[in-house]
């Protein structure tokens, strides 16, 4: 009958017969020979002493293996775990030999699987329950330090915030929820400079958080601000220069707490917004360095208090006041373009269909000689304003769209302006009329521009800037 017998890790099948050969005598009974000794022999000495050492593995009690793990320096972790005390220099492997007779060898500080035929074992031996039988079937040896280095956290912060700088905010968000140091980088203010909240939901208290950090340059276009903010008192945001508002969902309390929090703000846009007497006396605060204000389509606007504003804006040389919702009368018109500042280069009063005359337009000529850009259009009761606008030597761009009260001649006077290089007259000639107006006026561009771009942070498909400043990421 033949047997199967294990040496280390190859198996080899015997005859038993080979092994113990018979001689058989006379009489059919067998006779040991020297042959048959010699196999004895070599049976008892060398065959049983394999077996003893493979079933001293199956026999290991916790004492036994406790004093094998300090002998070796080793100290169980876990069913399938071992970590070594000693500190090696070299990366020398391990090896063990299992209850299966395979050695398994394991490099230093590297992680070793359990093998499927190491779990069958483990589930058909009821020995294998042991855990001290489950610590022979896996060995790992670590290093000294059992964490491993964690060099993004080597490098110094300028390191780290020259990383982040090409992170998306909602990325700087989730890097803040990770550990404290991360979460003092990510609020850095260099990352905050430029932020671009445009059509987003601003609920309690994210204003606040959001003017903590300091930014230099904020887009809040059509963003809807709830109510009670939560703004920490006294929190001041010196370094906002760039703010847009425009089209934005938000209360006037908020607007003028927003406002009053603003102390160098150089370009504002509050286009189709509800502007009270408290936010434009907030806007005082910043009045010296303004540089550019858009209000078109605005309400709610008082021209007393918006007169006395303009007085203080000495730098003042982009306005966008057009098409207020509004009904101001000629007297407070007049009040208010009386206090327009000198140096204003771009200026947009479009929209004034009874308000706006003559009169005003030579107010606003003697008062602002620097403009580059007038827009008068839907002004239908001024009739012979052509001559007073001809003395902007400086004028290059002119808007009288739909003032249908304008002599037709009038306009060949306009060729005498060598600075003029576009002329906007939409709704008003004929195909014909206008052939002839651009015969008149040869080096003049007519009707190149449907609407006006004084003072609006976003133009054309520029819709990651505001005021030629990239603020997206």
């Amino acid at each position: 009958m033949p047997c199967q017998t294990k040496v280390g890790s190859k198996k080899k099948t015997e005859d038993f017969n080979e092994i113990v050969p018979r001689k058989r005598c006379e009489g059919g009974n067998a006779m040991p020979s020297s042959n048959l000794i010699l196999s004895w022999l070599w049976l008892i000495f060398v065959k049983l002493p394999c077996l003893s050492n493979l079933w001293s593995y199956h026999s290991f009690s916790a004492k036994s293996l406790a004093d094998i793990c300090k002998k070796e320096g080793l100290v169980p972790l876990s069913p399938y775990t071992l970590q070594s005390k000693q500190s090696h220099s070299d990366n020398c492997t391990f090896s063990k030999l299992a209850p299966h007779g395979k050695y398994r060898k394991v490099k230093m500080g590297s992680e070793c699987e359990v093998s499927e035929a190491e779990k069958d074992y483990g589930a058909l031996n009821p020995r294998s329950s042991d855990p001290s039988i489950q610590n022979i079937f896996q060995f790992r040896i670590r290093r000294l330090s059992n964490q491993r280095a964690d060099n993004f956290s080597m490098l110094p912060d300028e390191m780290v915030l020259r990383v982040f700088k090409w992170l998306p905010k909602q990325a700087l968000g989730r890097v803040a929820q990770t550990c404290k140091r991360l979460k003092r980088l990510s609020e850095d203010e260099t990352l905050w400079r430029r932020v671009d909240l445009q059509g987003r939901i601003l609920n309690d208290g994210h204003l606040g958080v959001l003017l903590s950090r300091q930014p230099v340059f904020l887009r809040l276009a059509r963003a809807q601000i709830r109510d009670s903010p939560k703004i920490p008192p006294g929190l001041k945001a010196p370094q906002l220069s760039y703010l847009d508002l425009s089209m934005s969902v938000i209360s006037t309390e908020t607007l003028t707490e927003l406002l009053n929090m603003c102390s160098s703000l150089v370009k504002l846009s509050l286009e189709h917004m509800m502007v009270s007497k408290a936010a434009i006396e907030a806007m005082h605060s910043f009045a010296a360095t303004l540089d550019t204000l858009n209000i078109t389509m605005c309400y709610d606007i008082n021209p007393k208090i918006f007169a006395v504003f303009l007085q203080k804006c000495k730098n003042l040389k982009n306005l966008n006041m057009g098409c207020i919702v509004q009904d101001w009368t000629s007297e407070e018109l007049l009040e208010v373009v009386s206090s327009f500042p000198p140096k204003l280069e771009q200026l947009n009063v479009a929209g004034f269909r009874q308000s706006l005359t003559d009169t005003h337009v030579e107010v606003i000529v003697s008062r602002c000689p620097r403009l580059i850009d007038l827009d008068l259009s839907d002004c239908q009761d001024i009739v012979m304003c052509i001559e007073s606008i001809t003395t902007l030597t400086n004028l290059q761009h002119l808007a009288l769209s739909r003032c249908y009260s304008l002599d037709h001649l009038s306009y060949a006077t306009l060729g005498n302006m060598k600075s003029l290089r576009y002329l906007e007259v939409f709704s008003f000639f004929k195909e014909t009329s206008l052939k002839t107006l651009k015969a008149t006026l040869p080096g003049v561009e007519i009707n190149q521009f449907y609407f006006s771009a004084v003072a609006r942070p976003t133009v054309g498909i520029r819709r990651s800037t505001i005021w030629n400043v990239r603020v997206r990421d």
